[in-house]
């Protein structure tokens, strides 16, 4: 735990005299919009998003390119229709990853990061389910 805050420190003074603004990004499978506090659910305590959300931008209007994780997550790295990133197909087990498996967006693929990147923000990701993890950078 101390490491992490001791890196946090050094990320912060890194990029504190940085003019883009901040902003944070949580993609959570199966998390609905009403399941947080902050969208009106009273019975599932989620105090820390609560008061990110209130003292950010909490976007309310959302359109999904799927129904299922993997081609979803496609269009919102990429913003284009998963089946144009072959992330879609008429087989709908062909479209699930699995950590050992080959496959996912190709690497020139444009995602959401690598624009952040080129307008010189720093980019990560943080996993809790490391089972899911596939070749992030």
């Amino acid at each position: 735990m101390q490491l992490l805050f001791i890196l946090s420190l050094i990320f912060c003074k890194i990029f504190l005299n940085h003019s883009l603004p901040n902003f944070v990004i949580f993609l959570a499978d199966d998390l609905g919009y009403g399941d947080v506090g902050c969208f009106g659910n009273h019975s599932i305590k989620t105090p820390n998003i609560d008061k990110l959300a209130a003292n950010g931008v909490k976007l309310n209007h959302h359109l999904t390119a799927a129904a299922v994780c993997t081609p979803s997550r496609a269009a919102f790295l990429t913003g284009r229709y998963p089946v144009r990133s072959g992330m879609e197909s008429s087989n709908r087990n062909k479209v699930f990853f699995f950590a050992a498996a080959s496959g996912g967006l190709p690497e020139n693929e444009i995602t959401f990061a690598k624009a952040l990147k080129q307008r010189q923000y720093a980019t990560g990701i943080i996993d809790g389910a490391v089972r899911y993890r596939m070749n992030w950078k």
